[in-house]
């Protein structure tokens, strides 16, 4: 099993929960402002969630942003912004993510039907993605376990970037998906969850404990 190196905890919804996951030992924590996710949380309580997540961890996860949103959110202090989209997209609008906040703090996550490969057109602008499970009306929070064959490939040979391990992850499964794929970074949402946006810290903390 591969060493893993972060541990993301997405989908978070209030501060206790933050809280929870960074004493437990998230690495960071993704809060989602996808407006049809039923994780989505208001802008005007990110601030008050941000008082439990450090500098350094805190990501913003959405669906297609404009450019406007990626610059207020990376003024009001995330780290990192986790973008999901369709493929087929114009390329430019993954390069005016790109240049809004920068290649190093951008997360691609394109949603990849069966069947189809990997977007490779997409790597010049960022230097993260994360490969989740596909389900047509959703982008992530599935619940569904992703391609971890099409990761492991991706992973080695593109080894120049950071590739994240997402969907259907949890504590039952996370060793065999680590020793199947050698992901170095993963991320984990509906798995330690007791209701949507609500987490349940006996499944985080022995996600965790797995995952180390």
């Amino acid at each position: 099993m591969s060493s893993v190196a972060k541990i993301k905890v997405c989908g978070i919804t209030c501060k206790e929960d933050a809280k929870t996951a960074i004493n437990l030992g998230a690495d960071l924590i993704g809060l989602n402002c996808y407006p049809h996710s039923p994780r989505v949380i208001a802008s005007d309580s990110i601030g008050d969630i941000f008082v439990e997540i450090p500098r350094g961890k805190r990501v913003y996860v959405n669906v297609l942003p404009l450019a406007a949103d990626l610059k207020k959110m990376l003024d009001l202090g995330f780290d990192f912004f986790q973008v999901h989209f369709d493929l087929g997209i114009p390329i430019s609008s993954l390069a005016t993510w790109s240049e809004t906040v920068g290649a190093e703090k951008l997360w691609l996550a394109p949603r990849i039907p069966p069947g189809e490969s990997f977007p490779r057109s997409v790597l010049e602008y960022a230097d993260t993605f994360m490969l989740d499970s596909y389900a047509k009306s959703k982008y992530g929070g599935t619940g569904k376990t992703s391609n971890w064959k099409m990761f492991y490939e991706l992973q080695a040979l593109y080894s120049h970037k950071k590739w994240i391990l997402s969907g259907g992850l949890n504590a039952e499964n996370i060793r065999d998906a680590l020793a199947a794929t050698e992901a170095q970074y993963i991320d984990v949402n509906s798995g330690v969850e007791s209701s949507p946006g609500v987490k349940d810290a006996g499944k985080l903390e022995t996600f965790i404990k797995n995952a180390r």
